[in-house]
């Protein structure tokens, strides 16, 4: 079905090479693959991948270039019945909202990850992530605009939230879900 994915970001360093994975839910070995947002620093593009059969992938990529110490709101919302991806940073869509993905996310047995790839071994996040939220629902314009603005996700009645975590000196999911992350 579809997903929104939103967080606060704020890069401590954009290295040549770096892959920098903000949420996943997917393993390249094993055939589980499922979803992944990420920024690729050698593109300048802010990517999100997804999988319906674990094994083969599609990727829908906007022109991003962020800067160092500096606060970011990234959004991104997937229509599986569409197989598109739209992004918006700062409120704002960037680029065109993205085509020709997989009409649907394979379920599989990969392990959640904010802020690491490669089930945790790499592409990890270098520098800050807060207030990460998964929702199986389209984020619509005023909510994204409610959560750039500073308001509480866990107070705005948001339906299947899968997960929101406030990262105020605690892991802790904040919706009813109980999905408590572990520091790794």
């Amino acid at each position: 079905g579809n997903i929104s994915i939103s967080a606060w970001l704020n890069f401590e360093s954009l290295g040549a090479g770096t892959l920098h994975t903000l949420m996943q839910k997917s393993n390249n070995t094993g055939n589980q693959r499922g979803f992944l947002l990420r920024y690729e620093v050698d593109g300048a593009v802010l990517s999100f991948i997804n999988s319906s059969d674990g094994i083969a992938s599609t990727t829908g990529s906007v022109a991003w270039s962020p800067s160092t110490a500096t606060w970011y709101h990234v959004v991104a919302r997937y229509t599986a019945s569409a197989g598109t991806v739209r992004f918006d940073v700062g409120n704002v869509q960037q680029g065109a909202t993205q085509s020709g993905l997989a009409t649907s996310i394979f379920d599989n047995t990969a392990t959640f990850l904010i802020g690491a790839g490669n089930e945790g071994t790499g592409n990890f996040f270098d520098g800050l992530i807060d207030e990460p939220l998964l929702t199986s629902d389209l984020l619509t314009d005023a909510e994204v605009t409610s959560l750039f603005n500073g308001e509480d996700a866990s107070l705005m009645g948001l339906d299947n939230v899968a997960g929101y975590w406030k990262l105020n000196n605690g892991l802790t999911d904040e919706s009813a879900n109980a999905n408590t992350l572990t520091n790794n």
